[in-house]
């Protein structure tokens, strides 16, 4: 679709890829070997799955791959996957992230 908005497509496009950047180095914990859950941080969320499904990375990339294997690790309980290691308002977590089931 065309809206005769090129100046702002440019600027909206480069907002992108600065955001994809950041994330791509501010998200990506070396001593865990992958994607975490927020800027500098360690802790993993089964919620950076969805990089992968919406484009934001190729499923073969290096790190996605280590970033699976992580979570296979430190959040699957048997057939299920749990959504983050953290401990949250309800404490640690202790059900399935039906999004990753």
């Amino acid at each position: 679709m065309q809206l005769g908005e090129a100046g702002r497509a440019r600027v909206w496009r480069e907002r992108a890829e600065e955001i994809k950047a950041r994330i791509l180095t501010e998200a990506w914990s070396e001593k865990r070997g992958a994607f975490v859950e927020s800027f500098g941080g360690e802790t993993l969320d089964a919620s950076v799955l969805l990089m992968a499904e919406v484009g934001f990375i190729d499923p073969r990339d290096p790190r996605f791959v280590g970033t699976v294997d992580q979570l296979e690790k430190a959040l699957a309980k048997g057939p299920h996957m749990m959504r983050y290691e953290a401990s949250d308002d309800f404490g640690i977590p202790e059900v399935a992230f039906n999004i990753c089931a």
